[in-house]
């Protein structure tokens, strides 16, 4: 049973690449290959930027005898962007799926599906931590001389990282369930959880680009810091370099986290899966309707589902917090700006006469993210034609 339920579980993580949700039905092999083929192409593009983050730290850090100090760096980089990609489905993955009623009305034990969700999300984990990991592993063995440990070092720890990343995402996971069954507004807390996770993540991504000179000038300190206050980290990194009783050693605490991880959630599961957001404990009281004009009617529709469906304010609606927040950014920065454009102007004279069009495209560009209509009638799927049957004009 445990065996169906985490092939399931993980075969759910990559329908969207076999089946095609507006009809249900598996996709032709052609559009597989389409499918497929985009996918690839954007993980290639994305793991090249941080190849070059990779790239940069080798250069500096590879052949000082501190190559743990490398990987123990990346690592980190790989966690931040597992848990900012997989913390904000976690919460739903695990206690809010469709099929939540039928599996848990079933005799099967709470702790089975506990584990066979957790194996979606670890499966998730591994997948971002990859995007990472992969990039950092090709910039290793590209500067130092190969040896078996080196070369299965960093394949085999990844599958450790992705199963710490899973216990953090987990934690995080149980803490937006029960945060949620605590208070009203469930999709705005996701949006803004998810903000301040986005937000998080660039900070520390640009705060690794900018600080990199300061941290390969100062590797001896880096590297004890390490040792004395993230020893996990360490032993990942010396894991990753071919130690292989580092290796053991970050497997069995990994592991041992995860098993702590699923005796502390298995006692609170089954309550958190089948509560309710205080959001929806609404106490109905008996009052009049009135009659409203059917634009207004139809407006307050679509603003209820816009402001009800987390992934559609974020996708679709981004820039209307990016553009206020990239006015305040310029406002403050501006002797920065001006500075910048100072000093390309005796250089590129033409570049700084194209400074007005320039920022107009970038206004443009954040401007066409606000793309909210043509979601509203993409989600609209089947039952588009009641919408049409209205009698309003289209």
């Amino acid at each position: 049973m445990l065996k169906a339920l985490i092939g399931k579980q993980i075969a759910e993580v990559f329908q969207t690449y076999f089946i095609d949700r507006k009809t249900g039905k598996a996709r032709s092999r052609g559009n597989l290959i389409k499918t497929l083929l985009l996918a690839v192409i954007i993980f290639a593009g994305v793991g090249m930027s941080f190849f070059s983050i990779s790239e940069g730290l080798a250069e500096g850090i590879l052949g000082f005898d501190v190559n743990w100090l490398y990987f123990a760096m990346m690592a980190l980089l790989a966690m931040a962007l597992g848990l900012f990609g997989s913390v904000f489905s976690t919460y739903e993955s695990l206690y809010l799926p469709k099929d939540n009623a039928m599996l848990l009305s079933m005799p099967i034990p709470p702790v089975k599906l506990l584990i066979s969700r957790m194996a979606g999300v670890y499966a998730a984990s591994l997948l971002y931590c990859a995007w990472m990991w992969i990039p950092a592993s090709i910039a290793y063995w590209m500067h130092v001389r190969l040896s078996p440990g080196g070369i299965i070092g960093p394949v085999l720890t990844l599958f450790v990282l992705a199963l710490f990343v899973t216990v953090l995402s987990c934690i995080l996971g149980f803490a937006v369930a029960f945060i949620v069954t605590k208070t009203k507004g469930k999709s705005f807390l996701t949006v803004v959880l998810t903000l301040i996770g986005i937000a998080i993540y660039y900070f520390v991504y640009t705060k690794v680009l900018s600080s990199m000179r300061s941290i390969l000038d100062n590797l001896d300190g880096i590297s004890s810091t390490m040792r004395s206050k993230l020893y996990y980290m360490y032993l990942l990194g010396r894991a990753s370099d071919g130690d292989a009783l580092s290796f053991v050693i970050t497997a069995l605490i990994t592991l041992a986290l995860a098993v702590l991880c699923v005796l502390v959630m298995s006692r609170t599961f089954t309550g958190l899966a089948l509560s309710e957001s205080k959001a929806e404990r609404k106490k109905l009281t008996a009052k009049g309707f009135e009659a409203t004009p059917l634009k207004k009617a139809v407006l307050f529709r679509e603003l209820t589902h816009f402001t009800a469906t987390p992934p559609w304010m974020l996708n679709s609606g981004f820039g209307i917090i990016l553009m206020p927040v990239m006015t305040v950014i310029a406002i403050i920065k501006r002797d920065m700006i001006t500075s910048a454009i100072n000093d390309i102007q005796p250089s590129a004279p033409e570049l700084v006469a194209a400074v007005p069009i320039l920022l107009f495209a970038v206004v443009s560009a954040v401007t066409a993210t606000d793309s909210i209509t043509s979601a509203s009638i993409s989600l609209e799927g089947r039952s588009l034609w009641i919408v049409q049957s209205l009698p309003i004009e289209p």
